[in-house]
């Protein structure tokens, strides 16, 4: 399966999420706070170049980093 993701969407998907989501509307954040849940009990997980996402993923709030190596790290 080259170019999928396990949940079978394809890597544009995966690869423009994150700027699909800053770049939604009023509208589509107010539709959105109907099915998420409030920021508190929300995580988002990148994975990635921690070099290249680092200054763009701590605009939304504390970074925790790990290797997929660590022990810690649980998928």
């Amino acid at each position: 399966m080259v170019g999928k993701a396990r949940q079978g969407l394809a890597r544009g998907a995966v690869d423009g999420y994150l700027g699909k989501i800053a770049a939604a509307t009023p509208a589509q954040i107010a539709e959105a706070r109907m099915v998420f849940p409030d920021s508190k009990d929300l995580a988002i997980v990148a994975i990635g170049d921690a070099s290249k996402i680092r200054d763009w993923m701590k605009a939304y709030g504390p970074l925790t980093e790990m290797k997929l190596t660590d022990p810690r790290f649980s998928p």
